[in-house]
Protein backbone atom coordinates (compact mmCIF):
# COMPACT_ATOMS: atom_id res chain seq x y z
CA UNK A 1 0.00 0.00 0.00
CA UNK A 2 1.25 3.47 -0.83
CA UNK A 3 -0.31 6.25 1.20
CA UNK A 4 1.15 9.26 -0.61
CA UNK A 5 -1.51 11.97 -0.24
CA UNK A 6 -2.84 10.18 2.79
CA UNK A 7 -4.99 7.18 3.32
CA UNK A 8 -7.14 5.92 6.14
CA UNK A 9 -6.91 2.28 7.08
CA UNK A 10 -7.09 0.04 10.10
CA UNK A 11 -6.06 -3.45 11.05
CA UNK A 12 -8.19 -5.71 13.15
CA UNK A 13 -8.69 -9.37 13.90
CA UNK A 14 -12.00 -10.53 12.48
CA UNK A 15 -11.64 -13.90 14.24
CA UNK A 16 -13.14 -14.33 17.68
CA UNK A 17 -11.01 -17.42 18.37
CA UNK A 18 -7.67 -17.12 16.54
CA UNK A 19 -5.01 -14.62 17.66
CA UNK A 20 -3.69 -12.14 15.10
CA UNK A 21 0.02 -11.55 14.55
CA UNK A 22 1.16 -8.82 12.19
CA UNK A 23 3.78 -6.16 11.74
CA UNK A 24 3.85 -2.98 9.71
CA UNK A 25 6.65 -1.42 7.72
CA UNK A 26 6.74 2.27 6.90
CA UNK A 27 9.11 3.34 4.12
CA UNK A 28 8.98 6.98 3.13
CA UNK A 29 7.99 7.51 -0.51
CA UNK A 30 10.51 8.96 -2.95
CA UNK A 31 8.26 11.96 -3.57
CA UNK A 32 5.25 13.42 -1.77
CA UNK A 33 1.68 13.56 -3.02
CA UNK A 34 1.62 10.28 -4.91
CA UNK A 35 -1.70 8.63 -5.69
CA UNK A 36 -2.64 6.13 -2.96
CA UNK A 37 -2.62 2.53 -4.18
CA UNK A 38 -2.84 -1.05 -2.97
CA UNK A 39 -1.54 -4.28 -4.46
CA UNK A 40 -1.73 -7.93 -3.47
CA UNK A 41 0.20 -10.76 -5.06
CA UNK A 42 1.13 -14.34 -4.22
CA UNK A 43 4.87 -14.96 -4.41
CA UNK A 44 6.33 -18.44 -4.05
CA UNK A 45 9.58 -18.58 -2.10
CA UNK A 46 12.27 -21.11 -2.92
CA UNK A 47 13.82 -22.81 0.09
CA UNK A 48 17.31 -21.77 1.14
CA UNK A 49 17.60 -18.68 -1.03
CA UNK A 50 16.79 -14.99 -0.75
CA UNK A 51 13.88 -13.93 -3.00
CA UNK A 52 13.12 -10.31 -3.86
CA UNK A 53 9.41 -9.56 -3.40
CA UNK A 54 9.24 -5.73 -3.54
CA UNK A 55 10.94 -3.29 -5.90
CA UNK A 56 10.98 0.41 -6.67
CA UNK A 57 11.13 -0.47 -10.36
CA UNK A 58 7.87 -1.43 -12.07
CA UNK A 59 9.84 -3.34 -14.71
CA UNK A 60 10.89 -5.95 -12.12
CA UNK A 61 7.35 -7.46 -12.12
CA UNK A 62 7.31 -7.55 -8.31
CA UNK A 63 5.22 -5.72 -5.75
CA UNK A 64 5.90 -2.04 -6.50
CA UNK A 65 6.87 0.57 -3.94
CA UNK A 66 7.32 4.29 -4.65
CA UNK A 67 10.91 4.32 -3.38
CA UNK A 68 14.29 2.97 -4.47
CA UNK A 69 13.85 0.16 -1.94
CA UNK A 70 14.02 -3.60 -2.15
CA UNK A 71 12.40 -6.12 0.17
CA UNK A 72 13.44 -9.76 0.24
CA UNK A 73 12.11 -12.84 2.01
CA UNK A 74 13.99 -16.06 2.69
CA UNK A 75 13.06 -19.40 4.28
CA UNK A 76 15.68 -21.95 5.24
CA UNK A 77 15.10 -25.61 6.00
CA UNK A 78 18.83 -26.14 6.67
CA UNK A 79 21.77 -24.15 7.97
CA UNK A 80 23.23 -21.97 5.24
CA UNK A 81 25.90 -19.27 4.87
CA UNK A 82 24.93 -16.38 2.60
CA UNK A 83 26.56 -13.10 1.67
CA UNK A 84 24.38 -10.09 0.92
CA UNK A 85 26.04 -7.34 -1.13
CA UNK A 86 25.19 -3.88 0.19
CA UNK A 87 26.02 -1.00 -2.15
CA UNK A 88 27.53 2.28 -0.96
CA UNK A 89 24.94 4.79 0.28
CA UNK A 90 22.39 2.12 1.19
CA UNK A 91 21.09 0.67 4.42
CA UNK A 92 20.37 -2.95 5.33
CA UNK A 93 17.61 -3.91 7.77
CA UNK A 94 16.96 -7.57 8.61
CA UNK A 95 14.02 -8.82 10.66
CA UNK A 96 13.67 -12.43 11.84
CA UNK A 97 10.09 -13.59 11.39
CA UNK A 98 10.86 -17.11 12.69
CA UNK A 99 13.97 -18.95 13.79
CA UNK A 100 17.40 -17.40 14.31
CA UNK A 101 20.49 -16.26 12.42
CA UNK A 102 23.95 -14.83 12.91
CA UNK A 103 24.31 -11.62 10.93
CA UNK A 104 27.82 -10.20 11.05
CA UNK A 105 28.35 -12.34 14.18
CA UNK A 106 25.32 -10.84 15.99
CA UNK A 107 22.73 -13.45 16.95
CA UNK A 108 19.17 -12.41 16.22
CA UNK A 109 16.09 -14.49 16.95
CA UNK A 110 12.36 -14.35 16.28
CA UNK A 111 11.10 -10.71 16.19
CA UNK A 112 14.67 -9.33 16.49
CA UNK A 113 16.17 -7.00 13.92
CA UNK A 114 19.51 -5.53 12.91
CA UNK A 115 20.48 -2.45 10.87
CA UNK A 116 23.73 -2.03 8.95
CA UNK A 117 24.96 1.01 7.00
CA UNK A 118 27.84 1.13 4.56
CA UNK A 119 28.85 -1.09 1.73
CA UNK A 120 30.32 -4.51 1.15
CA UNK A 121 29.36 -8.06 1.93
CA UNK A 122 27.14 -8.81 4.89
CA UNK A 123 27.53 -12.35 6.19
CA UNK A 124 24.32 -14.15 7.17
CA UNK A 125 24.50 -17.55 8.84
CA UNK A 126 20.96 -18.89 8.58
CA UNK A 127 19.78 -21.37 11.14
CA UNK A 128 17.48 -24.23 10.20
CA UNK A 129 13.89 -22.92 10.26
CA UNK A 130 14.87 -19.28 9.65
CA UNK A 131 12.25 -17.05 8.00
CA UNK A 132 13.94 -13.73 7.31
CA UNK A 133 12.95 -10.38 5.80
CA UNK A 134 15.63 -8.04 4.42
CA UNK A 135 15.00 -4.42 3.47
CA UNK A 136 17.55 -2.51 1.38
CA UNK A 137 16.96 1.26 1.24
CA UNK A 138 18.80 4.41 0.16
CA UNK A 139 20.31 6.50 2.97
Amino acid sequence: MSAGRGITHSEYNSSKTNPLELFQLWIETARPEITPRHETREIKLKNNQITQVVSGNKKDNLLFINQDAKIYLAKFDKEEDINYNLEKGRGFFAFVIEGSALIEKDKISQRDSIEIEGNGKINIQAGQGLYLMIIDVPL
